[in-house]
């Protein structure tokens, strides 16, 4: 989850901004926006794995 949120982060300052400046730079309440999505995204991705990994098996 890290890396393709992190990646679309990069995308965004090579294709969006043509490697000038980053998302940071630019919109600062874009990247409280960007940090609550990350942590979000992998508190769900942690809690879908701990059920997915108890879940009994076959």
């Amino acid at each position: 989850m890290t890396v393709i949120v992190w990646g679309g982060l990069y995308l965004y300052g090579v294709l969006a901004l043509h490697g000038v400046g980053s998302l940071f730079d630019t919109n600062p309440e874009a990247a409280n926006i960007f940090f609550c999505a990350w942590f979000v995204l992998t508190a769900v991705a942690a809690i879908a794995g701990g059920y997915i990994s108890r879940a009994p098996k076959k």
